[in-house]
């Protein structure tokens, strides 16, 4: 065994060695067409393997490629056209001189969720929508599901204190995997992730892949897979403070600083986010106790639509790159928000904490070879938080008990752990191919007390998967398929096939894929009773389930002219085996306890979502933009043809923006809308509505500092639905609020 091992690292060495033998440095600056000026942070990409660097403050870089071949470089900087670039080691050049034209088109940038590769977003097979970072800033939002809903028509909320219950053409949280710089957010209530443990000024892009992705991303991917990219530390020392403030006490402050050597950086962020909530209306729906009695008529509560609470977050991260070929990452962040209800309403608190860590890196053998590998840690616990004395009551088998809790005492409520470890490698094969391979393994841990038979479950899922990438001038071909074992159902295969055939300015891609969501340790072993309101209730797991499944197909076209950017895409997505609670007869033992309903899980339920979304970019001047986009979804319960609850057949968003820059003032005026039509909750119906908003931003650059003041106005026509607490409300804005922010950055 040992003699095998040293084998492989003298044939990895060996291998590092003699490909270091076959490169060479293209050193090269990058310059404004105009004036000459360097361009600081402009990317500089290997077209066949997606690596590449960026310009420091010079406008210079440096990267080490392969002797054998000629190399095809991208270069990319924010406002400017992207250039493609052969270089050789045959050209003799010291320095590469390119300039780069100032942009009257849309900015084309590089993403990289839709294949696990870097495309830019033009030509990436996979259809993949993108929201900047730059973008969300201009919004003046305090959160990010506000500024998701806002720009893209595809995503609704409902935010309450169980979580954001964001949906994605129809389908929820539970069935949309969403990842922090490739990784997962882990950790939900109910389901449901708290999108808010990423500080909103700290996102460089966020990347959608919607459909079946579990191909390359595992279980969860069906509706769709969303990828928030932090930023990169910039060269040099910089720092930046970011403040929002609006009515009902919203306030958020964001304060970063990073510092970067050629070899080395660090970046620490630190968070604050708080609202006092707010009543929609000061009566509330009557309790089921109320209704026996004889209410009919809203009762007065203190209740809110959106509560009050407070956050915080602390990261850190470091850098570290010893050569040109390595890149080590070590990350680490803290996350904790506490919900707060009035006392007289409820008389504990939620409180939520998040703790991650993860290390990862990358070794480039040349710029057609590469391979990753990243371990990733999170704990995520939920508790209760009391304010006053409570009681109680939770029953087992070995019959009822009561627990007292008082001001000041917690209640665990449930601790979710994951531990996951991932390695793939990304090799150019030839003049076509690009493949991409790799293995992970995930373990989840969660413990529940009085809801688990053990307080605590755990299971394993491991997978192999592999795809590759054919590319021909005017076509692309990408296959992808994982193999997965799970510890409690066994093993499946998940296959994609995506196809991408245009030109520069007309382009159709289609996918068909298959996803799945592995069954929850709680779906699979929850074992609790609930007494309370005049009823008993026992819920039961299933080891027996099988995983959800789906089959996902799309078609697309997208047209891009000078200034104008048009796609329409039509999609199909139908589940099976989705898990739901079934009533059973309830057991001897649990009759013996009082229990009067007993329900356990199964895969009893099929849905189908199907829709069209549209969307357009036109930049009818330099300084004027307008965009527009348009969902259309029909999302249905198979078994009862009714439409699952909480989704809008339609929605649309619109912006127009107009932007000067002065002599030393960059100002920005935009206007949004946002609307839904109307949505069902069983045979409630909940109106639609449509929002508008005002923005402002203005942009001034002093030495090295730079300032952007926005400001404006939320909900420009007053809109409120002011319907009793405890129904299904159409959007929880308050009305009209003014709001202002302040970011300071320094370089």
């Amino acid at each position: 065994m040992s003699r095998t091992i040293c084998f492989l690292l003298f044939l990895i060495l060996g291998t590092g060695a003699l490909c270091a033998q076959n490169t060479y440095t293209c050193k090269g600056i990058i310059t404004d067409a105009k004036d000459n000026s360097p361009l600081v942070g402009a990317t500089v990409l290997v077209k066949e393997s997606g690596t590449g660097v960026s310009t420091n403050e010079n406008g210079r870089f440096d990267l080490e490629l392969s002797k054998k071949v000629k190399t095809t470089l991208v270069v990319s900087c924010v406002g400017y056209d992207n250039r493609l670039i052969y270089v050789s080691s045959n050209d003799n050049k010291d320095v590469y001189h390119i300039s780069l034209q100032k942009s009257t088109q849309l900015i084309d940038e590089v993403v990289v969720t839709g294949t696990g590769t870097s495309h830019l977003l033009k030509n990436v097979p996979v259809r993949t929508e993108y929201i900047s970072g730059k973008t969300i800033e201009e919004l003046g939002t305090s959160n990010i599901e506000e500024a998701l809903t806002t720009i893209n028509p595809s995503f609704s909320f409902a935010p309450n204190s169980m979580g954001s219950f964001l949906k994605v053409n129809g389908l929820g949280n539970d069935y949309i995997l969403i990842l922090v710089n490739g990784k997962r957010m882990y950790g939900d209530v109910g389901g449901n992730n708290d999108l808010n443990r990423i500080p909103i000024s700290n996102i460089k892009q966020v990347e959608i892949v919607k459909g079946a992705s579990s191909s390359l991303y595992g279980s969860e991917a069906i509706a769709g897979v969303i990828n928030i990219i932090t930023k990169d530390p910039v060269d040099g020392l910089s720092a930046s403070n970011d403040s929002y403030i609006s009515a009902y006490g919203q306030f958020r402050q964001n304060n970063s600083v990073t510092y970067s050597k050629p070899t080395w950086s660090t970046s620490t962020n630190m968070s604050y986010k708080k609202s006092d909530g707010w009543q929609l209306s000061p009566l509330g729906k009557p309790s089921r106790s109320q209704i026996r009695k004889g209410q009919k008529d809203p009762v007065p509560t203190l209740a809110k639509a959106s509560n009050a609470f407070e956050d915080r977050a602390l990261s850190q991260e470091f850098t570290f790159t010893p050569n040109k070929k390595t890149f080590i990452r070590a990350n680490g962040s803290i996350y904790d928000k506490e919900i707060k209800f009035p006392v007289d309403y409820k008389s504990y608190n939620y409180y939520y904490s998040d703790m991650n860590f993860s290390l990862d890196g990358k070794y480039e053998f040349s710029d057609h070879a590469q391979v990753n590998a990243s371990a990733y840690y999170d704990n995520y616990k939920y508790k209760y938080l009391y304010g006053q004395k409570y009681n109680i009551v939770y029953n087992d088998d070995s019959g009822s008990h009561q627990k007292t809790f008082y001001d000041g005492d917690q209640q665990l409520n449930s601790v979710q752990e994951l531990l996951n470890f991932k390695a793939n490698g990304v090799f150019k094969i030839g003049e076509y191919n690009c493949v991409n391979t790799g293995v992970e393994y995930m373990n989840e841990t969660l413990e529940s007390p009085y809801r688990f038979k053990n307080d605590q479950e755990e299971a394993y899922t491991a997978s192999l998967y592999a795809q590759d990438e054919f590319s021909l001038k005017y076509l692309t071909l990408v296959a992808g398929l994982r193999w997965v074992n799970h510890e409690a159902f066994g093993s499946m295969l998940t296959p994609k096939v995506s196809a991408m055939v245009g030109n520069d300015w007309l382009k159709f891609r289609s996918s068909y894929g298959e996803g799945f969501k592995a069954p929850t340790l709680k779906e699979l072993y929850i074992y609790y009773e609930k007494e309370g309101m005049g009823s008993h209730y026992l819920y039961l797991g299933n080891p027996d389930l099988k995983p959800q499944t789906s089959r996902y197909v799309d078609a697309s076209l997208e047209f891009s002219f000078d200034k104008l950017n048009f796609s329409v895409s039509a999609y199909r997505n139908k589940l099976k085996n989705m898990i739901a609670y079934k009533l059973i007869p309830v057991p001897d033992a649990a009759a013996d306890r009082g229990v009067a309903k007993a329900k356990k899980q199964y895969n009893i339920e099929e849905a189908s979502t199907e829709g069209v979304d549209v969307s357009l970019n036109w930049t009818i001047c330099p300084s004027l933009q307008f965009n527009a986009g348009y969902s259309y979804v029909d999302a249905k319960d198979e078994n009862t043809q009714v439409v699952l609850d909480g989704v809008s057949k339609h929605q649309a968003t619109t912006q127009l923006a107009w932007s000067h820059k002065f002599k030393v003032h960059d100002l920005r005026l935009a206007i949004q809308g946002k609307g839904q039509s109307e949505r069902f909750y069983g045979k409630e119906q909940v109106e639609g509505n449509m929002l508008w908003k005002f923005t402002s931003n203005h942009s001034f650059t002093v030495n090295k500092l730079k300032f952007n003041i926005n400001w404006g106005v939320d909900n420009i026509f007053d809109y409120k639905d002011d319907k009793p607490y405890g129904y299904h409300y159409s959007t929880l804005n308050p009305g009209r609020t003014l709001f202002a922010g302040l970011q300071i950055y320094f370089n």
